[in-house]
C-alpha cells in the first residue's frame, strides 16, 4: 500500500521515539492494503524492531507473530504501537500493566483516543500519544534543515507579509510545519497542504496546496490557519 507520510499534528512526539529500538505493534495486519501493515512496514525499513502481535496470524513480514502481549519478551516493550479500535485500547493498556510490560512509549494511531487509557499509563510514567501517526511524526522529525527547507521557509515568510500575516510565532511548531511542507515538496514535487489529506492527483489537490484555498476564512474566523503555519498579527492596544 502506498502511503504519504507527510506532516501530521504532533510531530514534536519525535523526541519520544528516538531512543528506542523495539516497537510492538498490537494489531499488526498481514494485509499489505492496510495502515497496519503498511505503517510498521515503514518502521522496519526505517531500522526499527517490529514486533507484530495478531491472534490470527502465523507470519507477518516473513516472522512469526505473537498470539498474545505475554508472548512477547518484556525486553521488546520500548514503543507499543495500538491499531485497535479507541473503545479497545483501556483494556490493552490494563493487559499491559497486569502482564509487567509497561512500555516506554504507548502510541495511538490516528483517529484513536482513550483518556482512561491515557491516565493509567501515564501515572505508572508511560509517554502516552494519541491521534497521531507514528511514520509521519518520524519523516517530520527526519527532515533536514538544508537548503530546500530554508527555501521553503523564505517563501512562507514573503508570502505571509504580501498578505499582511505573520508566521506562527512559536519557533518549534513553525519549524513542524515547515518540515512538513519540505516533505511534500521533496516527495511530491510540490508543496499540497501539511495538515490535510491529499489523493496524490495533482489537480484534485491543486486547492490544498499550501497556502490552501481556506486560510483566508480560517485566519479572519479563528486567528490562525488549521496548520498554524499563517496567524492574523496581533493588534495593537
Amino acid at each position: 500500500m502506498a502511503m504519504d507520510f507527510s506532516f501530521s499534528p504532533g510531530a514534536e512526539n519525535w523526541n519520544f521515539i528516538r531512543p528506542f529500538n523495539h516497537v510492538v505493534v498490537i494489531g499488526c495486519s498481514r494485509y499489505e492494503d492496510k495502515e497496519a501493515h503498511a505503517i510498521p512496514k515503514f518502521l522496519m525499513d526505517k531500522g526499527y524492531q517490529v514486533h507484530c502481535v495478531n491472534p490470527n496470524a502465523e507470519m507477518i513480514f516473513d516472522h512469526p507473530v505473537h498470539h498474545s502481549l505475554k508472548e512477547v519478551p518484556e525486553n521488546f516493550f520500548e514503543i507499543v504501537v495500538a491499531f485497535r479500535p479507541s473503545e479497545e485500547v483501556e483494556e490493552l493498556a490494563r493487559q499491559l500493566v497486569e502482564a509487567g510490560r509497561v512500555p516506554g512509549v504507548f502510541w495511538m494511531q490516528e483517529g484513536i483516543r482513550n483518556e482512561k487509557a491515557r491516565k493509567l499509563l501515564e501515572a505508572r510514567g508511560v509517554k502516552v500519544v494519541e491521534d497521531a501517526c507514528i511514520a509521519k511524526v518520524w519523516a517530520a522529525g527526519n527532515i533536514q534543515r538544508d537548503e530546500l527547507y530554508m527555501r521553503v521557509l523564505k517563501i512562507s515568510g514573503i508570502y505571509a507579509k504580501a498578505k499582511g500575516f505573520v508566521l506562527n510565532p512559536d519557533p518549534v511548531r513553525l519549524d513542524q510545519v515547515i518540515a512538513g511542507l519540505v516533505a511534500n515538496e521533496a516527495s511530491h514535487g510540490y508543496r499540497f497542504c501539511p495538515c490535510r489529506t491529499i489523493t496524490g492527483n495533482l489537480e484534485e489537490d491543486k486547492p490544498k496546496i499550501c497556502p490552501c484555498k481556506w486560510h483566508v476564512d480560517e485566519i479572519e474566523r479563528d486567528g490562525f490557519c488549521k496548520c498554524k503555519l499563517f496567524y492574523a498579527p496581533k493588534k495593537e492596544g
